[in-house]
C-alpha cells in the first residue's frame, strides 16, 4: 500500500508540474477525463474547465475535422488488429480561452482493454507556435535567397553577353 502511495505520488508529481499538456479522454463519450494544470499556461483554461468537455470543443473547425477522421481511422485499424495505429503524433490548432489560436503537437497513445479494444486516449500536447513561426520566417528566408540567387544568374548571363559582344566590336 505504501508503494502504491508513492508510485501514485510520483505519477501526480511527474503529470502536474509538466511543461506540456497531460490529457486521458474516453474514447466512447470523445470527452476529457483528466488535464493536467499545465493547461492554464498553455491556454488560460483551469482544469476543472476542460474535463468533460468534447475534444472537438477547443479545436478550430478544420482542426475538429481531421481529429475525428484520424480518431475513426485508428480505431478501424486497431480492431483490425493494427498495432502501430495506437501511437500517433499529429499538429493541430487549438483555441485558448482569449480567443487566440495556437498551434500545438500532439502525440496520443490509444490504451485498449484486456480484449484489444481501445477505451481510452493518452495525449501529450505542446505548444509549437514559436517553432511553427520560425519555420515560416525560414521558408521565406529561404524563397528570398532563391530569388537573388536566380537574379545573381540572370545578371552573369548579362555580364557575360557584355563580356562577349562590346558594343566597339
Amino acid at each position: 500500500a505504501a508503494r502504491l502511495v508513492e508510485s501514485e505520488a510520483r505519477y501526480r508529481m511527474l503529470a502536474e508540474n509538466s511543461h506540456d499538456v497531460i490529457w486521458t479522454l474516453d474514447i466512447a463519450s470523445r470527452r476529457y477525463t483528466y488535464v493536467s494544470p499545465s493547461v492554464t499556461g498553455m491556454c488560460g483554461y483551469l482544469p476543472e474547465e476542460v474535463v468533460g468537455q468534447a475534444l472537438d470543443s477547443r479545436l478550430t473547425p478544420e482542426s475538429a475535422e481531421r481529429v475525428a477522421r484520424e480518431v475513426d481511422q485508428r480505431l478501424r485499424r486497431i480492431a483490425a488488429g493494427d498495432k502501430t495505429a495506437s501511437v500517433v503524433i499529429s499538429e493541430l490548432e487549438q483555441i485558448c480561452k482569449g480567443g487566440e489560436i495556437i498551434s500545438t503537437e500532439i502525440v496520443s497513445s490509444y490504451l485498449l482493454d484486456a480484449e484489444g479494444v481501445a477505451h481510452t486516449i493518452l495525449g501529450i500536447t505542446r505548444n509549437v507556435s514559436e517553432r511553427k513561426a520560425a519555420e515560416l520566417a525560414l521558408r521565406e528566408t529561404n524563397r528570398q535567397l532563391h530569388a537573388r540567387i536566380e537574379e545573381i544568374g540572370r545578371l552573369q548571363v548579362a555580364l557575360q553577353e557584355l563580356a562577349v559582344r562590346d558594343s566597339l566590336t
